[in-house]
């Protein structure tokens, strides 16, 4: 039976060859991370604009510590490689391409839950298009008190990418009218997929969620990509109490 868990182990969508490649520019990490692809591609300035907005907010100088939950091959952190990065993901494969292009870098196989760094260890906390792969709201509770703890007071937590659950439906039919329901159906259906599932969340839930730990909470539309219409996804910026 799969599971995202098991996908990203795999990382099917490139060929075993391609992890021997001795350089790896931004447009590889990109494919590695999963963000090109036939349903919502980013293309190089959508990124780069995506990092400026991450840089403004988080307030970054040459001292701060960064840590991306679900760092994968490590897109994000390429562009912040100047400042002092650390990554966690599951992936062994897409480590080990972190750790390969970005060897100022401390990256760790470890679960979002427990995060193996001590309290109020970060000033700054990301997490691009991971939390819509969480089991359940439980999980992404247990990750949000987590990260509560490895921020410093007064750091910044940017989660970028989170599933509108508002749109649910007309995000689903987008991507099926894109796929052809006989290819969503075979990514997607039946027995063996049924753990493949993404989590929707409004942003009350968000809010909530959020506000025991942190303030200053605010909300922007994610990156519209490939022929999507409507903002399906958004982006949370707050600071630790």
């Amino acid at each position: 039976m799969k599971t995202w868990e098991s996908i990203f182990q795999d990382v099917s969508w490139v060929d075993k060859e391609f992890f021997k490649k001795e350089n790896f520019d931004l447009y590889d990490l990109l494919k590695l991370d999963g963000h090109i692809s036939d349903t919502g591609a980013y293309d190089i300035k959508m990124w780069n604009d995506l990092i400026f907005k991450i840089k403004e907010y988080a307030s970054l100088n040459s001292d701060s510590k960064i840590l991306e939950v679900g760092c994968g091959a490590g897109a994000l952190l390429w562009c912040l490689k100047e400042f002092n990065i650390y990554g966690i993901d599951r992936s062994e494969k897409l480590l080990g391409v972190a750790k390969k292009v970005m060897k100022n870098g401390e990256f760790h196989i470890a679960d979002a839950s427990t995060i193996p760094f001590e309290d109020s260890y970060f000033d700054v906390v990301l997490s691009h298009s991971c939390f819509y792969y969480f089991s359940d709201k439980k999980y992404m509770f247990d990750v949000i008190v987590e990260i509560a703890r490895i921020l410093k007071k007064g750091g910044r937590l940017i989660l970028t990418d989170l599933l509108d659950k508002s749109k649910e439906e007309e995000f689903k039919n987008l991507r099926i009218a894109k796929l052809g329901k006989k290819e969503y159906d075979r990514l997607y259906g039946g027995e063996k997929n049924k753990n493949l599932e993404h989590l929707y969340v409004t942003k009350k839930y968000m809010n909530e969620l959020l506000n025991e730990s942190f303030e200053n909470i605010f909300f922007t539309s994610g990156d519209r990509r490939g022929e999507e219409s409507d903002d399906y996804k958004f982006n949370v910026f707050c600071k630790k109490k």
